[in-house]
């Protein structure tokens, strides 16, 4: 059971971070174009 917590507290933390980045994102491409960030990734 300890493990399927751990692994619930994981997804969580995945999603919050992962979510975080689309303010981030959308303040980036309104000054920067998008094919440069692509070819930076």
């Amino acid at each position: 059971m300890d493990g399927v917590l751990l692994g619930i507290a994981l997804l969580a933390l995945t999603a919050i971070s992962w979510g975080g980045m689309f303010p981030v994102a959308k303040a980036a491409l309104a000054s920067i174009d998008g094919f440069y960030l692509t070819l930076l990734r």
